[in-house]
């Protein structure tokens, strides 16, 4: 009889433990690579959406000054003045009663706001929403125009001109130890026939 011998099965040769570990170390170093640029191309995406955003942030505001100036009847502050704050008259009608308001851009605490400083005889300054043609609502001339406000400051320069210096800035990272970024523009507006 025959007996037939099963021929020996061909060795395989498997990782050793050494070259485990290396392939392990290699690859962790890849992705401490790749998270680190990962990482890094992000915060730079984010400065600059903060950027963007500031700018976006500094128009609205810069446009809703001038749009008031435009409106404005008179501007109190005298020439060769600097401060950090613009008075102005606006024209205000009320059902059949035509009369004006004395209006205040103020910069204090990092805050610009608007206020209402007084009305034309005839007129009463209310607070609630009801009013009747003679009365009106400090709620709608009295609000904040901007938060983070760095500077502030008005200057007649003469009976047709004034220039306005603005300062936002904007802390990314909620902290003060994180990135910030400021917009910081001088504009100039014509005052028409010198108000």
């Amino acid at each position: 009889m025959n007996i037939e011998v099963p021929a020996a099965l061909p060795l395989r040769r498997a990782f050793t433990l050494v070259e485990v570990i290396v392939a392990i170390t290699i690859m962790a170093l890849m992705m401490v690579g790749l998270l680190s640029y990962v990482q890094s191309g992000s915060e730079l995406w984010r400065r600059g959406q903060s950027t963007l955003n500031l700018r976006a942030y500094y128009r609205a505001v810069s446009d809703g000054i001038e749009r008031d100036l435009n409106q404005a009847l008179a501007v109190a502050n005298t020439v060769g003045s600097v401060n950090n704050k613009m008075r102005y008259l606006v024209p205000l009608k009320q059902g059949a009663l035509l009369g004006t308001a004395t209006l205040e851009i103020l910069h204090a605490d990092g805050i610009l706001k608007k206020q209402l400083i007084t009305v034309s005889p005839g007129f009463t300054i209310v607070t609630s929403l009801s009013m009747s043609d003679n009365q009106v609502t400090r709620s709608r001339y009295e609000y904040v125009i901007a938060r983070n406000v760095a500077t502030f400051t008005v200057a007649r320069v003469s009976s047709y001109s004034m220039q306005v210096n603005l300062g936002l800035r904007s802390i990314l990272g909620g902290d003060e130890s994180g990135f910030e970024a400021s917009k910081n523009a001088t504009m100039t507006f014509v005052i028409p026939s010198g108000k």
